[in-house]
């Protein structure tokens, strides 16, 4: 992408963004800022200057009140939901291709990580993130139109499978297979990428108090209380630009 087009980008991200706080902080359903905006928010507050949305992360018991919401109060000129030829397992708001006069060379969006109640026995939620990783992983690959060579292609048609709605509905079983009230951790329900450790958190750094907040370009945003151990966790040191060093993963480029 062009200066140009990012910058496009992050005007059209920060319109959704905008409208999607708005609705949010009108219906007290909180989300924390997640991964590469969190990033942002602490180290540029603001955009990564080659980053192409906005990352949230929340609750699935809240994602289904926003989702409700949502669906009788989607901002105008906007949508909230899964477009045809996505691999997203989670709804995410976009504008409609008619927003624009070319289409862009990335999507627009706010993207919503969900996380959910896991076990306080670290065997046990571990195993939980597994699964949960390797199902999306599945899904992923099964929606892609890109043409894999062996084993992907191989595992790309035991995962088709599967419909569509089996994976969803294993997401809907995690997201419900244990007590809220008795769990300290919580696990990502939409993990994709790398499998990483930095998937399950304490509960606490999403529901605790006191609540901590960071500039987001000149928008007040939550961040998880332990942003630093959560950050490490998935980027090592954040503090620290790494996208022009050679030999980066596109993961780890994104930081």
């Amino acid at each position: 992408m062009t200066n140009e087009e990012i910058q496009a980008n992050h005007e059209w991200t920060l319109e959704l963004f905008d409208a999607f706080r708005e609705i949010c902080d009108r219906h007290n359903i909180k989300y924390y800022i997640a991964e590469g905006s969190a990033i942002g928010t602490v180290r540029e507050k603001g955009f990564i200057p080659w980053d192409i949305n906005v990352d949230v992360n929340m609750l699935y018991e809240d994602y289904l009140k926003l989702d409700a919401v949502m669906e009788k109060e989607t901002p105008e000129g906007m949508y909230w939901g899964i477009p045809e030829n996505t691999n997203w397992m989670v709804k995410r708001l976009i504008f409609p291709d008619s927003k624009f006069a070319e289409k862009p060379p990335v999507r627009p969006n706010v993207d919503v990580g969900l996380f959910a109640p896991t076990s306080n026995v670290k065997a046990f939620r571990y195993l939980d993130l597994v699964i949960l990783h390797y199902a999306y992983s599945a899904y992923k690959l099964r929606q892609s139109d890109i043409p894999r060579r062996y084993p992907y292609n191989v595992l790309k048609y035991v995962a088709k499978i599967f419909p569509p709605k089996f994976y969803f509905a294993l997401m809907r079983f995690y997201a419900n297979k244990n007590n809220p009230k008795k769990s300290r951790y919580l696990v990502n329900l939409n993990c994709g990428g790398k499998l990483h450790k930095g998937d399950v958190v304490k509960k606490e750094w999403f529901t605790g108090e006191p609540e901590i907040f960071g500039e987001f370009e000149g928008r007040k945003v939550r961040l998880p209380r332990d942003y630093d151990i959560y950050l490490r966790r998935y980027y090592g040191d954040y503090m620290t630009p790494k996208h022009a060093n050679k030999g980066l993963s596109r993961y780890q480029k994104k930081t």
